[in-house]
Parts: C-alpha cells; structure tokens; sequence
C-alpha cells in the first residue's frame, strides 16, 4: 500500500483507453484539413514531416480527431477524484483519521491561515520517507504525464494536478491533521518537473527516435506516451490515415491551423 498512489496515473490511463473508441470508429469529432488550409512558420519540420503521411490526390491530407474539452475534463475529474475517495477509504490510516477525527472546521482553518497551517503540518509529519519523498513525488508525476497524453495543455496539465494537491492537503487529509508543506512542494515540483521537462524530452525523443538509441529512453520519459503508441495505437489508424489529436498535431508538425 506504500506506493498506492504511484499506480494511480496508470490505473486510469488504462480504464480511458480501454473505455474510449479508436478514432474512426465512433465516439469522435473528425475534422479534415489540407496543408493548404495550414499556414506554418516552420518549413523545415513540416518538410520532415511528410515523408510519415500518406499522400492523397495532389495533396496531404490529415485527420485529426478529439472530444469536447469539457468532457475530457469531465470525464478526467470523475475518474481521478473516483480514485482518490477510494484510495482515501481504504489506506486505513487516512479513513479512521477522517472518521474519528476529521471536520468541516479543520478544513475552513487550513483555508483561513495556509501557509502557517502548512508550516505546522510539516512539523508533525512523521510519514515514512518513501511515502513523502517515493509515492507522493511518482503519483503526482504520473498524473501530470498521463494528462499531457491525454492532450491537455502544459499549463491545464499542471493546474490540474496542483488543484488535486491543495484537495488532498488541505481537504482530504486537511480534515483531520494541518496540511504539510513538505507534500505541498513535493508534489509541486515533481508534477511541475514532469509536465515542462520529461514530456518535451519524451516529445523530442519519439522524433527522432530512429537516429540514436537513446532517444528511446528519451521516448520512455513519459511512459505513458510509448504505451499509448504501441498497444493502444490509438495515433495511428488504417494505412491511408494518420490520426492525431489536434494538440499533438500542432506540437509535432510546429503548424498553426487556421479554419
């Protein structure tokens, strides 16, 4: 049960993908564009680009695919907080604390005074070192690069993760002992560390993932990238259509799209 947390991201990554339709079949808003309709200010990537797309008739042509982003988020914010009142209820040091001692006034006090509340709360913290310095920095980790797959935006990606961090600090936990800093910044630079450098590394290494091998370790940085390519293949479907979500397709092709 130490690294519960950790095996977050993965659990959920898992549930999406084997809940969601491959694109092309059901369940997805298609939009074509031609490279015509693309104004670019990098030739040179979209040149080395092309060679991976099929051609159509005279032109190229690429699909991309995506759900509403309200609903993404929809169905992201159920699933994790799903998963977050589970792991809550069943580490029994957090349910008898939140039964026996926690309250709605432990909770509007962390929120009066925050940052002594957090100073108090990393006083006490007596938890084991791979349970504050191992699973709190590999969950939160996790969860920012399984969000940057899902599509989200850098800075989405990394708010998300830092609102789940005060629910759990000053909430969850919050209700029944003083929130700790020392969490609060763990997981704020792991999550911050995973979101703005492993996956632009990951990024970079699946591009150019066929010149040297070890830009597959690069590729792997954010695990759920590869596992996302090879057994859910959900980015590349049929032989004649390369699918994207339009927020990779902009981050690989460098393009702006104009409709």
């Amino acid at each position: 049960m130490v690294i519960y947390k950790a095996l977050l991201p993965f659990l959920i990554f898992f549930l999406i993908n084997l809940s969601y339709p491959n694109p092309g079949e059901g369940g997805r808003s298609h939009t074509e564009v031609s490279l015509n309709e693309i104004s670019c200010s990098r030739d040179e990537q979209i040149e080395n680009r092309r060679s991976k797309i099929t051609r159509g008739e005279g032109e190229l042509s690429v699909k991309t695919y995506s759900s509403k982003k309200g609903k993404k988020l929809l169905v992201d914010t159920s699933i994790i907080g799903a998963m977050t009142i589970s792991v809550a209820l069943l580490k029994s040091d957090i349910r008898e604390g939140i039964f026996k001692r926690g309250s709605l006034n432990n909770i509007i006090e962390n929120f009066k005074d925050p940052y002594n509340k957090a100073v108090e709360g990393s006083r006490i913290d007596d938890d084991p070192f791979i349970l504050n310095y191992v699973a709190h920095p590999l969950s939160y980790a996790g969860m920012g690069l399984y969000l940057k797959e899902r599509g989200y935006s850098d800075w989405s990606a990394f708010t998300f993760t830092q609102v789940h961090n005060i629910i759990w600090e000053y909430v969850i936990e919050g209700s029944f002992v003083p929130p700790s800093g020392k969490d609060l910044i763990t997981n704020f630079t792991s999550a911050g560390i995973s979101i703005f450098v492993m996956d632009r590394l990951s990024r970079y290494g699946e591009e150019h993932i066929d010149k040297r091998w070890y830009y597959h370790i690069l590729y792997w940085l954010n695990p759920f990238n590869p596992i996302n390519d090879k057994l859910f293949k959900k980015r590349l479907s049929g032989a004649f259509n390369i699918y994207v979500t339009e927020d990779r397709l902009l981050k690989h092709l460098g393009i702006y799209i104009t409709y």
